[in-house]
């Protein structure tokens, strides 16, 4: 079986994360009580390491041990961790599918509903439009970023990008001449990490083989800040910096630990925007935590809807991060972007120029050619928003808004500056496709008045600095609608709420896991969800309702997925619905 392959069926477990205490407890403090709750409650030996500097999360491994940990045991290990009053949440800690598989290698991912949406799109290649093949500049001219430039700044701001540093989870970097300035690079090498090997040199090692993906990092780096004055390419933000932070071999596989781990890295070592062209199909509170952590420091996190995917994939569904789909030259939609609610905008990402590496990774060759995904898309996006920081003068924002006011002023005027094309589906593909000229125009909004609790609304286009007051990252029921983006909102969220017997707090968690890896728990809740419909239609004819069902059974038999992967309680749950 195939890593992709094996990664969809079997996620490999690498350990437990778990949030304890609250934001002001000190490292040592929270190291020290996350101990004692897994010596009171987990057999064996541990090691635990908190996620970065300002983290609340802390990870979980088997002391002395690579072994992985099986998912069923995972679970299981986190029901007796959240049993601790001081534990806000555990989860496990998984390497998933990413933001980008082969469609060829995960068909197996996908319900058979969701195969009969656009299998043509999965399966086929990209012929390039001759309004990209044509004209390198397409994706800048398509959003303005010309014109964006020829603004004057606002008093105390500047041109491009300049001061503006961008924190670069990905592949790792290299010196392509598209990126690597010379003599004073704007990719600062000395602040980055590699926490795929963990050690300080985030150099590309450009190792190629099966859905390995050499130069990446590179590619999506020289959308957002590759100089004018390069030969082939133009980057959004061509006077910005970047922090290159190496986190993956490949975009078709995801760490999420990894990810988190780089977010707080990059806000430690003073990044003012993050592109995430990473993401994956299930949902990380310990994520969560990191990336609503780096938007009350001031920082702007976006992140790649995803390709193919059925759904718009994580972290990019996040509220607190802005999610980017994939346009075309002709103002089309992409046809493998991920489409949906998470989806907040979109930006070129088909046939985009981007710096390109062949050869072996002892003699690479530096090209230049087409990229096609949301992983451009973002990039684009994120050039966009240190163009936007660096014209107001990032200090002047901060002094205006505050830190959190900063990212909720930004998502707004980003959002309300869209262009929308005519039969733009704004339910699927975000408001509009970006337009920088607009963005950096619109007036800035006043300041905030004095910050009042609230709570969280649940819509993620209404993020604001409130919304990460309390557990802002426990989830609900409505969060399984994201996996069945076709469905109302309302009726998904009756049904899981009915599949977990009410019991959110307890198996939400896990059940959002099973959605988003499991096709047959997706198929399972989309009956339950036309089963509630047939009710109301029964009612209203007359008839007695004979409750919400489905014939459909989920198996959690010796050697099936559930049975090795699910939780004893949730197990049993389903068994007792297979035979009422």
């Amino acid at each position: 079986m195939k890593p992709a392959e094996r990664a969809a069926v079997d996620p490999p477990c690498h350990g437990l994360l778990m949030k304890v205490g609250g934001a002001a407890m000190p490292a040592s403090d929270r190291l020290a009580l996350a101990a004692r709750i897994v010596c009171e409650r987990l057999p064996g030996r541990w090691s635990l390491d908190l996620l970065g500097p300002g983290a609340t999360v802390v990870e979980i491994r088997r002391a002395g041990s690579a072994r992985r940990i099986r998912l069923s045991t995972a679970w299981n290990h986190c029901a007796r961790l959240r049993a601790a009053p001081e534990v806000a949440f555990a989860e496990p800690s998984l390497t998933t599918v990413g933001h980008d598989p082969d469609p060829r290698q995960v068909a197996h991912l996908f319900a058979p509903f969701e195969h009969a949406l656009a299998p043509e799109a999965r399966l086929t290649g990209d012929d390039p439009l001759p309004c990209a093949e044509h004209n390198r500049l397409w994706s800048l001219q398509l959003c303005r970023v010309p014109e964006a430039w020829a603004l004057e700044p606002a008093p105390g701001g500047r041109s491009r990008g300049a001061g503006i540093v961008v924190g670069h989870p990905d592949t790792g970097y290299t010196e392509h001449p598209e990126i690597w300035d010379t003599p004073h690079p704007r990719i600062r090498a000395a602040d980055g990490w590699d926490f795929a090997d963990d050690d300080a040199e985030a150099r590309d090692p450009l190792a190629g083989g099966f859905l390995r993906q050499p130069g990446h990092g590179t590619a999506t780096s020289s959308v957002i800040m590759s100089t004018v004055l390069a030969d082939e390419v133009t980057g959004v933000a061509p006077e910005a910096e970047l922090i290159p932070i190496r986190v993956t071999t490949s975009v078709v596989l995801f760490t999420f630990a990894r990810l988190a781990r780089a977010i707080h890295h990059a806000v430690d070592r003073g990044a003012h925007v993050v592109s995430i062209s990473l993401g994956g199909p299930v949902r990380s509170r310990a994520l969560d935590e990191a990336t609503a952590w780096a938007a009350s420091q001031g920082v702007i996190v976006l992140a790649a809807a995803g390709n193919i995917w059925p759904f718009v994939v994580f972290p990019a569904r996040l509220p607190q991060v802005i999610g980017v789909g994939a346009c075309n030259c002709a103002d089309g939609v992409w046809k493998k972007s991920a489409r949906g609610g998470g989806v907040d905008l979109s930006a070129p990402g088909e046939g985009v120029w981007r710096a390109g590496i062949e050869g072996s990774n002892t003699a690479p060759r530096f090209t230049t050619g087409m990229g096609y995904g949301t992983s451009f898309a973002v990039a684009t996006c994120a050039g966009a928003a240190a163009l936007w920081l660096a014209h107001h003068g990032r200090a002047r924002l901060l002094e205006r808004f505050g830190p959190e006011g900063l990212v909720h002023a930004f998502r707004t005027l980003l959002l309300e500056s869209c262009r929308v094309p005519d039969d733009w589906d704004s339910t699927r593909d975000g408001v509009g496709i970006l337009d920088a000229r607009a963005l950096l125009e619109a007036p800035l909004p006043p300041a905030p008045a004095p910050r009042a609790e609230s709570a969280p609304t649940g819509d993620p286009s209404a993020w604001s600095p409130q919304s990460t007051a309390g557990d802002r990252t426990a989830s609900t029921p409505s969060d399984a609608a994201g996996y069945l983006p076709d469905e109302p909102e309302a009726e998904v969220a009756a049904a899981a709420l009915e599949f977990v017997e009410g019991d959110w707090a307890e198996l939400g968690d896990e059940l959002l896991f099973h959605l988003a890896t499991h096709p047959a728990v997706r198929e399972r809740l989309r009956a339950r969800v036309a089963a509630r419909r047939r009710v109301v239609v029964e009612s209203t004819a007359g008839r007695e309702p004979t409750g919400p069902s489905s014939r459909s059974r989920l198996d959690t038999s010796a050697g099936s997925r559930l049975h090795r992967q699910a939780s004893t309680r949730l197990r049993a749950l389903i068994a007792q619905r297979n035979h009422p």
